[in-house]
């Protein structure tokens, strides 16, 4: 099993961004935070890329390649993973070569990114994709923004920024049960998305944890169920009292629904979102959410991958930003 930058943060007390900075050799890591990363890191085993902490590893890149599969027509959360990316891009001064991933890279295109040890960073990838293993067969790194290495597993991934996906859950589900809430369904939205099935494994894992039921028929997924059995299920004799939805997005429209066939939300049925979008606080009512911060998601994997250099090929780049539960209108006491 390698060890990730994540091991040896959970081990010395510190971000992982912390503690990359620190075997890099960055003059704003303190000598003694420095010291104990490197201590930490042998103790669990950890090698550092020979070409970590060198002139080398300075040396100025001029682009950033970044491969989006809804490019043309961004999602909210797309949107604010790319502007962190462009934060990130616009503070070093560099370009930003954004890319559909329906194209594909050319030869010529891999043989450039590799001579300037650039990396390749995908925004929110559904899945995995040919060129990641393309890219990683000429030696250029994957990066990939909100998203895990397992998730896209057994792709292998050289950089992953990404929320703290078990804990999204842990903290709906406590804050359901302290509201009253102990009959809980949930709707994601396409099954072939890797992050919908992690939310939906990562919530079935926090219900059984806590001794609720977990009920395949109060587990919808948009793609597969139509809208009218998100009604039945809440009509029926003894319906949830409580809807988890994967993302904002998903709550806007199951409240939609809810609304339209005369459920009200939170008097009929509370619903709680993933995400936080900003339109979040806007809604009618106001929606009860986890906070992503997606827009330092994307900064962090902008810079993870313009300071990424060649190195041994066991080294994962695991960055995990925590979540917090952001308490609106949506959700009542029972």
């Amino acid at each position: 099993m390698r060890v990730t930058l994540q091991d040896i943060a959970q081990a010395a007390g510190l971000s992982a961004s912390t503690v990359s900075r620190a075997l890099r050799g960055y003059g704003d890591i303190s000598e003694e935070t420095r010291k104990k990363v490197l201590e930490i890191s042998a103790r669990l085993g950890y090698t550092v890329p020979s070409g970590w902490n060198t002139a080398a590893m300075k040396r100025k890149r001029d682009q950033l390649l970044v491969l989006s599969s809804n490019s043309h027509q961004p999602s909210a959360t797309h949107d604010l993973v790319l502007s962190g990316v462009r934060d990130f891009v616009t503070e070093v001064g560099i370009s930003l070569n954004l890319l559909d991933l329906a194209g594909d890279l050319t030869n010529q295109t891999l043989d450039m990114l590799k001579s300037q040890q650039l990396g390749v960073l995908f925004i929110m990838p559904t899945t995995t994709h040919p060129i990641m293993a393309r890219c990683r067969s000429h030696g250029i790194p994957v990066a990939v923004a909100n998203r895990s290495a397992d998730m896209l597993a057994p792709q292998p991934i050289d950089i992953a920024v990404h929320a703290n996906e078990r804990k999204v859950a842990e903290l709906i589900v406590k804050y359901l049960i302290d509201k009253g809430h102990t009959a809980i369904a949930f709707v994601a939205t396409d099954p072939n998305n890797c992050m919908m099935r992690i939310r939906t494994l990562m919530m079935k894992d926090a219900l059984t944890e806590a001794g609720l039921p977990v009920r395949n028929d109060w587990l919808l997924f948009e793609a597969q169920a139509p809208e009218k059995y998100l009604v039945q299920m809440f009509r029926a004799a003894e319906p949830p009292t409580a809807l988890v939805c994967a993302s904002d997005n998903a709550a806007f429209r199951s409240i939609r629904v809810l609304s339209e066939a005369g459920l009200h939300v939170p008097g009929d049925v509370s619903v709680i979102g993933v995400h936080d979008l900003p339109i979040s606080k806007l809604f009618t009512p106001s929606l009860t959410t986890v906070h992503i911060p997606l827009r330092q998601i994307g900064y962090e994997t902008a810079k993870q991958v313009y300071y990424w250099h060649p190195g041994n090929e066991n080294i994962c780049i695991d960055v995990v930003f925590q979540p917090h539960l952001v308490e609106r209108a949506s959700v009542r006491s029972i």
